[in-house]
């Protein structure tokens, strides 16, 4: 009773906010709770709520809760038709998610690959400006030594 009190205020809060995502979330974690607590009917109502919200901001993994939901409700109440529907339909979201999936990871792959290999030249041309700097302070001190040198001749040459 107290849970239920607490998701419909979530609710109001979501539906005041116009927070859709939180609402959808709401409402198929409200129902999941009707579900496992035997009200078939109110779940099945929330669920039917749910759906389209999920399915307006294109959230699929909400979508695959809510859409599961579904599917077990009308399972329990023996309407194999509709639960047929809900299975099918679970299904191809089910494979919509892992596809997304797979594509998340791909790019993050392709991201963690151009990220690693653009670091790499970065490190190497850092490495190469070192040693260039290192090379130009070498030949400075030779040529500072050169010219230090000459200067010294020179006044000894003059001195005699």
């Amino acid at each position: 009773q107290l849970a239920e009190e607490f998701y419909l205020k979530a609710i109001k809060l979501c539906e005041k906010s116009e927070n859709k995502m939180g609402l959808a979330a709401i409402l198929g974690n409200y129902s999941r709770a009707l579900y496992k607590n035997k009200k078939f009917e109110k779940a099945l109502k929330i669920a039917n709520k749910a759906l389209p919200i999920a399915k307006e901001i294109g959230h699929l993994e909400i979508q695959n809760q809510i859409v599961e939901i579904l599917y077990q409700n009308f399972k329990e109440r023996q309407q194999f038709h509709s639960a047929l529907f809900y299975l099918e339909t679970l299904k191809l979201l089910q494979d919509s998610v892992n596809n997304l999936d797979v594509h998340k990871e791909i790019i993050t792959n392709t991201l963690n690959s151009q990220y690693k290999t653009e670091k790499e030249s970065l490190l190497a041309e850092s490495n190469n400006l070192i040693q260039t700097e290192k090379k130009l302070r070498i030949l400075w001190i030779f040529g500072s030594a050169i010219l230090l040198t000459a200067g010294s001749i020179n006044i000894n040459q003059r001195s005699n």
